[in-house]
């Protein structure tokens, strides 16, 4: 039983990471600090706080993976078309940062279910 309230509180979190993707996108930086602030806030109260912290690493880093390589490939698309030209920015840094976030949310899950598991 104990494995379906951590999954639950991952998935929460992964979706308030989400959430931070479509914040970033709406208001910009500010946005993101002040859903940082929140995320902190979160991951110190309670327990499990590295479960916290991957879920929403892994969701804000995989969103934003996602939807740079859904832009790339309608960039390519369009650009496909006869006489149409798009050209994509490079995003190199940011999609390199964005799976650092996965990798690191990932660590973190695992780091709490082998302490669960200890």
């Amino acid at each position: 039983m104990q494995l379906r309230s951590d999954l639950t509180l991952w998935a929460l979190n992964a979706a308030i990471g989400v959430l931070g993707i479509f914040i970033l996108f709406t208001l910009g930086v500010p946005g993101v600090v002040l859903l940082f602030a929140l995320v902190v806030m979160s991951t110190r109260s309670g327990t499990r706080r590295s479960l916290r912290a991957g879920g929403a690493l892994a969701g804000f880093g995989a969103t934003f993976l996602a939807v740079t390589a859904a832009a790339n490939a309608r960039c390519a698309e369009f650009s496909a078309q006869d006489r149409q030209d798009c050209t994509a920015p490079d995003v190199t840094v940011f999609t390199v940062a964005a799976a650092v976030m996965v990798v690191v949310g990932l660590a973190l899950t695992f780091r709490a279910w082998r302490l669960r598991a200890a």
